[in-house]
């Protein structure tokens, strides 16, 4: 799954760092919309969901449109997740996490989440198109939830050389508009990130 929307993000994007939000199409990725998701990276505080997928609200066990996105992690793997974010919007890189989401009763489901920057308006890495897809959908999937996800690993994918988001004009109706500075982190130049993370206890969308 996280393939498929992968090579979808990369024909939208037609030579720019990221696709335009609007080029997003529900009906062309109509197998995957229950497990995607689209975060607002102009709140860089907390990157809440703007859209949230039927399966991946059933599977968390809770709506979660309008709730941060932060929220679903702790400790060590929280910052992992803000600095992974930083580095999909600020360098228009696409990023795929290992997972293990974990329920109150104990049991532990492998998962796996794609991170890919979009664009509102043209000028802006302002959101992030997402999926977190389980790698096998065992019976109490939707019955028990899934409150608190850990990262396994994570891989930088590889993403063609693209112009620069202004290097195209823009739609008429597009308008620029203001987003909230991203916190400076510390990362590889886009195509050279080989990274792997311990697991911690610890207008329109």
């Amino acid at each position: 799954m996280t393939r498929q929307l992968h090579a979808y993000w990369q024909r939208q994007r037609d030579g720019r760092p990221a696709p335009l939000r609007s080029a997003i199409e529900p009906a062309h990725i109509a197998g995957l919309l229950g497990d995607v998701f689209i975060l607002d990276a102009s709140k860089a505080q907390s990157f809440p969901f703007r859209l949230a997928g039927t399966r991946l609200c059933a599977g968390i066990g809770r709506e979660l449109t309008g709730e941060s996105f932060l929220s679903l992690w702790r400790g060590a793997d929280r910052e992992a997740v803000r600095a992974a974010l930083t580095g999909v919007t600020r360098d228009a890189a696409a990023v795929v996490l290992d997972l293990a989401g974990r329920t109150g009763r104990g049991s532990t489901l492998a998962m796996e989440m794609l991170l890919l920057p979009l664009s509102q308006d043209g000028r802006h890495l302002d959101r992030v198109l997402g999926l977190l897809a389980p790698l096998e959908r065992p019976y109490w999937l939707g019955l028990h939830p899934i409150p608190r996800l850990e990262i396994a690993g994570l891989r930088w994918l590889p993403v063609e050389e693209s112009q620069p988001l202004a290097a195209r004009p823009l739609p008429a109706a597009a308008r620029p508009a203001p987003r909230e500075a991203t916190p400076a982190v510390a990362t590889q130049p886009a195509g050279r990130r080989r990274q792997h993370l311990v697991v911690l206890d610890g207008g329109r969308d």
